[in-house]
């Protein structure tokens, strides 16, 4: 975890903390923005995962320098996404489940802290599959983090990571 992802652990925390959250957590307006900080808190990372695909799709465009991938490159444009193999909705569900007990949501967000790239042939076919969901009978910290990629035939799991850098956006 570092600097920026503690300081975002700090924030979803206090989210939950809120008085009556139980009440207002699935409304739309405070969900959004549970769901941002939530996928924001992996995208801070320093690294992500690359498929080999896509490794060699942000090659032959140029986009790797000397400092990594630049996090704002991601568009429709260069073909390529920034994907949660785990949706960031089932996370705060998680996140949500276990709010009174920060271990557990330290333990939560640390486990599932993880970003892939795909291009955006391999985030077509893994979004007509599970465009935010788990496979049936996935459960948080016993199943493989990949499954949804395993299930769709996409690299799993990606065994190259790249570092990354510039402002985390979503």
């Amino acid at each position: 975890m570092n600097e920026l992802q503690n300081f975002i652990f700090k924030v979803i925390i206090n989210i939950f903390k809120i008085e009556d959250i139980e009440q207002f957590y699935k409304r739309s307006e405070i969900r959004y923005g549970i769901l941002n900080y939530v996928a924001k808190y992996s995208l801070a990372r320093d690294k992500y995962y690359v498929t080999k695909e896509c490794l060699e799709h942000l090659k032959n465009l140029n986009l790797i320098t000397k400092k990594g991938l630049r996090r704002g490159s991601k568009s429709k444009k260069n073909q390529f996404t920034y994907e949660h193999p785990i949706p960031s909705n089932v996370i705060a569900d998680e996140l949500f489940k276990n709010r009174e007990d920060k271990e557990s949501m330290r333990k939560i967000l640390m486990w599932s802290d993880v970003v892939t790239v795909l291009t955006a042939r391999e985030d077509e076919i893994l979004s007509k599959n599970y465009i935010s969901s788990m496979p049936t009978d996935w459960k948080f910290l016993v199943n493989d983090k990949f499954e949804r990629y395993s299930i769709c035939g996409i690299e799993t799991p990606p065994s190259i990571e790249i570092d990354v850098y510039g402002a985390v956006s979503r």
